[in-house]
């Protein structure tokens, strides 16, 4: 199995398990999950493009939730300006 298929099945899991304990709590979103899956392929896409996994999960994802799949990913959780991005 490739890296990048396993890290597409690693990116789908981690969402979808961030959405199902999010559905517990009020306010919950539940068109939630096809714009987390979105943005895996999205992800995904930038990988295979030559964007390293970081840069591209970064540039799609943000809060609790880039956290998720950067841990995901065996990887450090992200850096305050990685959360605040280009501002």
């Amino acid at each position: 199995m490739s890296n990048t298929i396993e890290m597409r099945f690693s990116l789908v899991n981690a969402v979808t398990e961030y959405d199902r304990k999010q559905s517990t709590r009020k306010h919950y979103n539940r068109y939630a999950l096809a714009q987390y899956l979105a943005a895996v392929e999205d992800v995904t896409n930038a990988v295979n493009c030559g964007s390293t996994r970081r840069d591209a999960l970064v540039s799609k994802l943000n809060g609790r939730l880039l956290d998720v799949c950067l841990k995901a990913l065996n990887m450090d959780r992200s850096t305050r300006e990685e959360q605040l991005g280009s501002l």
